[in-house]
């Protein structure tokens, strides 16, 4: 073909090429192949956990039934239901109650074994119960609210491993933590709460727990021979920045500084808080701000070079400031006392550093818009809602009206926003009261002693929870045993009491004089240390009352007797048998009166070996119960609130059924103990947030992965590299360069030595590698293989210890798996779950599954029948009821009590008693009093010839107390000391003078607080005769207006068959003041009493009833009460308008009425947006496209077919798309009303595009549509 003329000028054309075109191509390749090596590999990463993932899967799927029901109910996989499993509700109900019938099966089976050995030496039973309310899925109709009783109980046996005549032999402790089900209460009377709580419950008063007998349990399978002793120990119950901000450039220091800098160190003292990034955050933050912290301006004194400028000043103090405030503290827990102390110190800082906090807060509030949801929000809680709305002024309320209404808020469906936007002005009104300052740093001052006493109890409930979790077999058992008894030792003693008592008087010394002097700066009034005095009487009186008094009598005195010597033990046996046998009320009916029947007073007359063995059982017995006695019921409070995360999420709208509730609740009783058993986790940081399947990814990952082995090169590069101390890449990487060319000019010679560093190091990371992680309690431990361990992990380097972790913790894996732990026979976990999987029953059918739990577990529970238990009433640890002198000081404490309301004593008031029959004065500070029973504390000083105010202390330096009963005690026995010559005592002539004295507070040297006195304010007289009472006239109204009375209602009672047996009276006459207190004290005692009226006959009754009425008409104790015509015509218009007022308001109240009741029957169709139905209501197409899906989130097409859900009877229904109407219907449950309505669309529904429009026809595509839907869920 010839060659066209434009092809060959083309081709005669000669084109220069660019100057370094060839540099520039292989760049450019070089970059494409790194960015294609780059996404291969990033596609291999993907793949590989892709593939691991979905071996994970195929695992779990392939995997035996057993063992998917292990993963599934008996792991951590029960609270965070994800996988495709789970979503089949009908065979999740069937697998969850396999599992529970195993578990029950299974306990009832151990528990049986501890019994079958031989010869138990004593059983211990510890139930620590509490109730709760939380609210169930109904299965129909609306939600309820019930309320729950929550037991965390572990058994005790203890068994002699031979010949139990052997005392040589070693006993064996044998422990089971016992997973027990909520039990929803049939009542909230006394019976029925402590039958919920002993429904489960091993060892009981009569036997075995009701459920637990349903379960399987045979009472005669647990019983015990005579001669041992069966304990039951029961603990139950029954809260933006200013801008004023400055950087000063200083060649040198204020003369103010040093005082500044104590300020600062008394914000440093005493933080409290568990994370060591807040305290040295804190410390930053006072070493940045080194100006007077009590000013609101921030100032930083800044020498040269250290700011550039006032910018950079800010941005610092925002760095150090933002973090530390913005992490705020634990919410406090009233009913726990818990989180008390981070959040004291917290607010101690917020206001003592620049008042940074308080200003923050007003801040927001002055700039914060009330939304016009919470405006109508309170103005409906607030208005009469028995009248119109009417505007409400919210800022007129008292933040305990505000307080209140945010508790109701709580029970209903009201959003988090809405919630906080009350709360955020209840905390800006405190915080902006005039002494929010005085008072925070007082309470932090204060709450020091309670935080240490919160601590030490917490820290027992961790030791009782890991030796259940744990078991005997666990290497650290014998020493947390022995821990756990010390501290119930300590505390039973009453040196805790003491040991925080010292702690509060350090606070009148020492700690209150920092608080004021450098806190305040001085600027408080004699009213503030008034109240402070007050408040430190407050403490000391009533932890002495709870730590200390409470402690004195038994059955507590009993663990006195522990490390006694034989002597001093039979002479302390033989007087408690004396004094049970003279009257059997002086000791407690449940434990020391039976310990006393199994031990008689026969045994401390035998031989010197029968008193020793005898002493040593006894001392046996108390030690154990001192090692597992609970003595707070945190745990249960721990799982009340486990509870009800459980069953009902707060802001979530789906909440489990009460069976549902009762089964996963044994589960996450075994769960949690599982737990405790401790283990490792990888030294990783996390960036973000991961699932488990990533995680699980990334750890197999990290152990398989090929580390490549150190070289000298690499010793070579990271020493010379240090020398350098690099930090810009582009210079990093020419001198990397440099540094392998100068490696490859190296002699062999010279690269020798980094040869050997490098397989040092190598065998060092080998070796790490081959060790297990250390574990959180190992790490507190300073045993040789953790030392050596640190010391390994410190030579081989913080990084290649990170490489290693992953591989370590495979190490760990292994040693917990072949662990000597699940070796026990009372432990029902392996390592790999909370229930042992071949333990799981996959035989038995699911009917008889069903029909075992419906007889057991969810049958409810009987009330306690109380009414043939006959306790006598037990004598108070000062004096025996029987004695003489106990109607004499009843009367003394009664008449004290009676003065003391009377002349409004507070605690604080300094008194003084004295006689004259006796030349001793008692001078003490009122403390806690108490009404019931009726017990007034006091704390004894001493006046020194200066007038001033000394706290006399004991051997143990702790000032002294007393009650008034203990104090009227020894006066009346001066008293018969004194008169015992003339022949028999008069009780009636004793008397004895009160004087109420008046002091000031003042500062001693600047440091220490101390009171003084100012004379005698009042005198008063108190007589052990009965004080009569001033009677109440009767209120008068004016203008001839009277009060309505309220009719009577006669209640005619049926006889009961089993009448309540009353209390047996002890032997002895009781003279007319005896039976004035008794009577008495039967007024106050409330419900509680044995004998009311409420006992009487109907007859007695209505015949009492009828003679107080005729009574009344024939007589008027008012003289007023007839009716008088108004004086005025005013009067009389003003009365005439109130009537037809009055008519008016019974009208509309009973049209309201008529209207609700005919809306509750369905008789009245009203337009509204609310529906009392939850789920499906309607379908239709969709006006316009600014719907969104209720379920996918996703906006709703225009003309596209939507239906109406209702998910809330508060709130208006939104839209849901056709696809989203079965996944919606299958996570609320509501499968049987979502067909319903689809069936009346279909056939003769409406469809419509709300709830309140009138019902229009239904359209043909909008019920083919629904026809669809109910297909799908009819064959489901």
């Amino acid at each position: 073909m010839p060659e066209s003329p434009l092809s060959a000028l083309w081709g005669s054309v000669e084109i220069d090429p660019e100057p370094d075109a060839d540099a520039e191509s292989q760049k450019r390749q070089r970059q494409d192949r790194t960015a294609n090596a780059r996404a291969a590999a990033l596609a291999a990463r993907r793949q590989r956990k892709q593939d691991l993932v979905e071996s994970k899967v195929q695992e779990q799927v392939t995997d035996s039934r057993q063992g998917l029901l292990q993963k599934t109910f008996f792991t951590r996989s029960l609270f965070n239901p994800g996988s495709s499993y789970n979503q089949d509700y009908s065979k999740r109900k069937l697998d969850r109650a396999r599992c529970v019938y195993s578990c029950l099966q299974v306990l009832v089976k151990t528990i049986q074994s501890l019994f079958q050995p031989g010869h138990p030496e004593h059983v211990i039973n510890c139930i620590i119960a509490d109730d709760t309310t939380v609210r169930f899925k109904p299965s129909s109709g609306r939600s309820q609210i019930y309320t729950i009783c929550n037991t965390v109980q572990t058994l005790h046996v203890r068994q002699l491993q031979a010949d139990p005549d052997q005392h040589c032999q070693d006993p064996l402790w044998q422990t089971i933590p016992v997973p027990s089900p909520l039990v929803v209460l049939g009542g909230a009377k006394a019976g029925d709460v402590h039958g919920g709580m002993t429904a489960f419950a091993v060892q009981c008063a009569h036997g075995v727990g009701m459920i637990l007998e349903k379960v399987g349990l045979v009472p005669d399978s647990v019983a015990i021979p005579t001669g041992s002793i069966r304990t039951q120990i029961f603990v139950g119950d029954a809260l933006k920045a200013n801008d004023a901000a400055w950087g000063i450039e200083v060649q040198s220091l204020p003369p103010d500084f040093d005082k500044w800098k104590a300020r600062a160190d008394w914000i440093l003292k005493d933080y409290c808080s568990s994370s060591k990034r807040s305290k040295a955050a804190l410390t930053s933050l006072l070493q940045f701000c080194n100006g007077d912290t009590a000013q609101d301006v921030v100032c930083h004194w800044c020498l040269p070079g250290c700011c550039q400028s006032n910018s950079e000043c800010v941005t610092k103090l925002l760095r150090l400031c933002i973090p530390f405030f913005s992490a705020g503290y634990g919410t406090p827990l009233l009913y726990r006392f818990k989180h008390y102390g981070p959040a004291s110190s917290y607010m101690k800082v917020g206001c003592a550093l620049h008042n940074l906090v308080p200003r923050t807060l007003l801040q927001m509030q002055s700039g914060a818009q009330v939304d016009d949801q919470l405006s109508s929000m309170l103005d409906v809680l607030l208005a009469d809602t028995s009248r119109k709305y009417e505007r409400v002024d919210t800022n007129s309320f008292s933040s305990e009206d505000i307080q209140h209404l945010v508790s109701e808020m709580m029970d209903n469906s009201v959003d988090f926003a809405t919630q906080n936007a009350v709360r955020r002005k209840l905390v800006c009104d405190d915080v902006s009261s005039p002494n929010f300052h005085r008072n925070t740093f007082l309470v932090d001052t204060l709450l020091q002693p309670f935080e240490h006493s919160v601590n030490f109890f917490f820290s027992r409930t961790t030791i009782l929870h890991e030796l259940s979790a744990l078991g005997a077999e666990h290497p650290k058992h014998d020493e947390l045993l022995q821990k756990s008894k010390g501290m119930f030792l300590r505390t039973v003693h009453g040196d805790l009491g003491r040991e925080l008592i010292r702690e509060f008087m350090n606070n009148l010394r020492f700690r209150l004089h920092l608080a004021i002097e450098v806190g305040l700066q001085g600027d408080v009034d004699n009213s503030y240390l008034q109240q402070v005095f007050n408040l430190v009487v407050l403490c000391c009186t009533d932890t002495w009352r709870r730590f200390v008094a409470e402690f004195e009598g038994p059955p507590f005195s009993l663990f006195q007797l522990i490390g006694a010597s034989n002597d001093a033990f039979v002479d302390e046996w033989s007087r408690l048998w004396d004094a049970f046998s003279s009257c059997s009320s002086c000791v407690d009916d449940t434990f020391t009166s039976t310990l006393l029947a199994l031990f008689p007073k026969e045994l401390c007359q035998g031989s010197p070996s029968q008193k020793e063995g005898f002493q040593q059982k006894v001392e046996r017995l108390l030690l154990d119960i001192a090692g597992w006695c609970p003595l707070t019921s945190d745990s249960c409070e721990i799982r009340n609130g486990n509870t009800q995360w459980l069953v009902s999420r707060r802001g979530k709208t789906q909440l489990k059924g009460q069976q549902a509730s009762v089964e996963e609740s044994i589960l996450q009783s075994l769960i949690n103990t599982y737990h405790w058993i401790d283990h490792a986790e990888p030294q990783r940081s996390r960036t973000r947030q991961e699932i488990p399947s990533e995680k699980d990814a990334r750890i197999v990952h990290s152990q398989t992965r090929k580390i490549r082995a150190l070289s000298g090169w690499n010793i070579f590069q990271r020493e010379e590299l240090k020398k350098l101390g690099l930090v810009d890449p582009d210079s990093y990487k020419k001198e990397v360069k440099s540094l392998s060319a100068r490696w490859k000019a190296m002699p062999s010679t010279e690269k020798e030595d980094f040869h050997v560093m490098a397989a040092h190091e190598q065998a060092l990371r080998d070796k790490l590698a081959q060790t297990a992680l250390t574990t959180k309690t190992e790490s507190q431990s300073t045993t040789d293989a953790v030392t050596a361990t640190k010391a390994l992990e410190q030579e081989v380097g913080r990084n290649a210890c990170k490489k290693l972790s992953s591989r370590r913790l495979a190490v760990n894996e292994d040693m917990r798996k072949n662990s000597q732990v699940w070796n026990s026979s009372t432990r029902f976990s392996d390592s790999e779950g909370a229930f042992q999987k071949s333990s799981i029953d996959v035989t038995t059918s699911d009917e008889t599954i069903s029909k075992f739990l419906q007889d057991s577990i969810h049958q409810p529970t009987t009330c306690t029948d109380t009414s043939e238990l006959q306790l006598d009433e037990q004598c108070c640890k000062e004096l025996c009821q029987s004695s003489l002198l106990s109607t004499t000081v009843t009367a003394l404490v009664q008449n004290f009590s009676d003065l003391l309301t009377e002349k409004k004593l507070t605690t604080g008031s300094l008194l003084s008693f004295s006689a004259t029959f006796t030349s001793e004065i008692a001078t003490c500070f009122l403390g806690v009093t108490l009404q019931r029973p009726k017990t007034q504390t006091l704390m004894f000083a001493r006046i020194n010839n200066e007038g001033q105010l000394i706290f006399p202390l004991d051997g143990t330096g702790t000032p002294t107390f007393s009650t008034a009963r203990q104090l009227f005690c020894s006066y009346a026995k001066a008293f018969s000391d004194s008169v015992a010559a003339q022949g028999d005592v008069d009780y009636s002539q004793l008397s004895l003078a009160l004087d109420i004295l008046q002091f000031h507070v003042v500062w001693q040297d600047g440091q220490q607080l101390v009171g003084v006195t100012d004379g005698v304010l009042q005198t008063f007289e108190i007589l052990p005769q009965r004080r009569a009472r001033a009677k109440k006239t009767p209120g008068k109204l004016p203008l001839g207006l009277q009060m309505p009375r309220r009719k009577r209602k006669v209640v005619h009672k049926q006889k009961s068959q089993h009448r309540v047996s009353k209390r047996k009276r002890h032997s002895g006459q009781r003279d007319c003041h005896m039976s004035d207190v008794s009577r008495e004290g039967s007024e106050e005692s409330g419900s509680n009493d044995c004998v009311s009226a409420s006992e009487k006959s109907a007859g007695e009754q209505e015949v009492t009833e009828v003679k107080a009425g005729a009574f009344q008409q024939t007589l008027d104790l008012n003289e007023e009460s007839e009716v008088v015509d108004p004086f005025s015509e005013l009067a009389a218009a003003e009365e005439k308008h109130a009537r037809i007022l009055e008519s008016e308001i019974k009208q509309v109240d009973e049209k309201r009425a008529e209207y609700t009741t005919a809306a509750q029957s369905g008789g009245v169709a009203q337009k509204t947006f609310f529906s009392k139905t939850l789920g499906l209501d309607s379908g239709g197409k969709a006006a316009s496209a600014r719907s969104i899906c209720l379920c996918c989130k996703n906006k709703i097409g225009k003309s596209e077919i939507r239906f109406s859900w209702f998910h809330s009877r508060l709130r208006p229904s939104s839209w849901l798309h056709a696809h989203c109407v079965i996944p919606m219907t299958e996570a609320s449950g509501l499968k049987e009303d979502t067909i319903r309505t689809l069936s009346d669309i279909v056939h003769a529904g409406s469809a419509s595009s709300s709830s309140c429009a009138a019902p229009e026809p239904v359209a043909a595509d909008v019920k083919q549509k629904a026809a669809e839907i109910l297909k799908i869920l009819c064959s489901e």
